[in-house]
């Protein structure tokens, strides 16, 4: 069964497929169960990439279109497929500029969260990000409660391009107040 399928798939021209497929057979071979089950991960894992990236691009076309409805649907997917810090953050973005504000709220709540979390794991790598998060909150989605935060965050990291210029920003927003 596996060598008719295997060739069947060559045919098609998915090698990656062909190639997990070969592996499979070799491990069967030699009765090695736990390299089945690692090599059906992989192959798993690298085609969750594939459906994330086609995703992505499919988001970028269906904006280029200006359709809506189907862009939304699209963000959806992904933070089904990759619940990410990224993607709901990209997705509220999204959200916002349309005026969907209560829904863009929902998904900036559910990114700052997640970065929050990975804050506290790692500050080095991910506080100015956290702060980058609240900042986009107090911008865009007047939530002016997080500005004190995200001040006393980016202050810690002065010097660092990233942290002065988001700085800057939130002196600006001081100057207006």
């Amino acid at each position: 069964m596996i060598l008719s399928l295997e060739k069947r798939i060559k045919v098609e021209n998915n090698s990656e497929y062909a190639t997990a497929l070969e592996n499979l057979k070799s491990f069967l071979k030699t009765g090695n169960a736990q390299q089945i089950k690692d090599n059906y991960f992989k192959f798993k894992e690298r085609q969750n990439k594939k459906n994330i990236e086609m995703l992505k691009i499919s988001i970028d076309a269906s904006k280029q279109l200006f359709a809506f409805d189907e862009t939304i649907t699209l963000y959806e997917e992904l933070l089904k497929l990759s619940p990410s810090a990224e993607n709901y953050f990209t997705t509220g973005f999204y959200l916002q500029k349309l005026n969907y504000f209560d829904s863009a709220l929902e998904k900036y709540e559910e990114a700052l969260k997640i970065r929050r979390e990975l804050a506290k794991e790692n500050p080095r790598a991910y506080e100015i990000k956290y702060a980058r998060s609240i900042l986009f909150g107090v911008i865009y989605l007047n939530k002016n409660n997080g500005l004190k935060e995200d001040k006393s965050i980016l202050l810690k990291y002065k010097g660092i391009p990233d942290a002065d210029k988001h700085l800057a920003l939130i002196e600006e927003i001081e100057k207006n107040e």
